[in-house]
């Protein structure tokens, strides 16, 4: 399995704890980021300070398998819906090279279309925002296992409980929050996800779009 330029994986550490975070993009990731930065700053390690944040990219940590490892999910269609929304509809006239650009999209193009383009894109050409979920928390940059699972759909009981168990943990606020309406989904474009993410599917147990 290869992370490609556009899949760039970062793990969050806080050593103290002796928790690791894989923040899988579109599922609440930048909540969690702002939060842990806020509380721990994100600076590299030095010595004598095991209490500071860091990130560590592409391959797995040598001592990952001492932490507790935590990732973020997200309903399949729910985050491609939150991308398009976050992605897609823009006033700005391009798309950023380092988000969907390469993979054939473009700014406000409809919904059905970036669900096919998406779709239809090979794992290894995919954008990390689109990236099915599997492929970054069963990946061998993460190690392939995952101990805590905090879902979109109930994160605030997910994060409270992760947080009873290390009080050091910072309380969660709101970002990238959109106002935009929601996609209308279609009896196509909802198979087309569960075809496409049906790995995702199995493996996180979602059922369809959070209508």
């Amino acid at each position: 399995m290869t992370i490609s330029d556009h899949q760039e994986g970062r793990i969050w550490f806080i050593p103290r704890l002796r928790l690791a975070f894989c923040l899988t993009p579109k599922a609440a990731s930048s909540s969690i980021k702002y939060a842990l930065r806020g509380k721990f700053g994100s600076e590299k390690p030095e010595a004598g300070d095991n209490r500071i944040l860091f990130r560590y990219k592409h391959l797995a940590h040598p001592y990952l398998g001492l932490y507790t490892r935590v990732a973020p999910v997200r309903c399949p269609w729910d985050r491609l819906a939150s991308c398009y929304k976050d992605k897609v509809l823009t006033d700005q006239t391009e798309v950023k090279p380092y988000t969907l650009h390469h993979m054939g999209c473009y700014p406000n193009m409809s919904f059905v279309e970036f669900i096919k383009v998406v779709c239809d894109t090979p794992d290894i050409y995919m954008d990390k925002h689109v990236l099915p979920q599997y492929y970054l928390i069963q990946s061998p940059f993460w190690g392939g296992e995952t101990d805590v699972l905090i879902r979109f759909e109930t994160l605030a009981t997910d994060w409270n409980s992760l947080r009873l168990k290390y009080p050091m943990l910072p309380s969660l606020g709101m970002y990238n929050k959109s106002d935009k309406k929601k996609p209308n989904w279609t009896t196509r474009t909802v198979n087309q996800v569960q075809n496409r993410y049906a790995s995702d599917i199995a493996l996180l147990g979602y059922k369809g779009p959070m209508i």
